[in-house]
């Protein structure tokens, strides 16, 4: 994946989970997140997100033309 695109989905996570922690039905959780936690874990989604993306691609072959990475 693209660097903006994973700082993108990143950013878009945060949002997500900032919203989801400031509902009101997330009070009856035992922890509230601060922001920098908040941060913390949208990266680590963000970060897993991009892994699986790397471990689908489909695998090229040694020595073949296109094994140029």
């Amino acid at each position: 994946m693209d660097h903006d695109d994973v700082r993108k989905l990143e950013d878009l996570l945060e949002e997500c989970l900032e919203r989801m922690f400031r509902r009101k039905d997330a009070e009856s959780l035992p922890w509230q997140p601060d922001g920098r936690v908040v941060h913390l874990m949208a990266k680590a989604a963000g970060a897993a997100y991009e892994a699986a993306c790397h471990a689908a691609r489909p695998r090229r072959r040694r020595g073949t033309a296109d094994d140029q990475d």
